[in-house]
């Protein structure tokens, strides 16, 4: 993850901050990232039995929600 960009004016290329693995900040971010990961793992059937669900609604709309849903779930 970087913090800062910038154009080069020498050799014209990107030039970033990147934040050190071993940073607090680093490892908040990292910490809150799998804390939703663990809560995600509590719901995850229940959201796949709904999509699956929503592929037979009268809706379209809903019928797209649950095949983008799908097809974030499995990639």
């Amino acid at each position: 993850m970087w913090l800062a960009a910038w154009m080069e004016n020498i050799q014209n290329t990107f030039k970033y901050i990147i934040l050190n693995p071993s940073s607090k900040l680093k490892g908040e971010m990292d910490w809150h990232k799998y804390e939703v990961a663990r809560r995600l793992r509590g719901v995850v059937n229940k959201i796949r039995a709904q999509y699956q669900a929503d592929w037979k609604s009268p809706e379209m709309k809903k019928r797209q929600l649950a095949v983008a849903l799908y097809f974030i779930d499995k990639v």
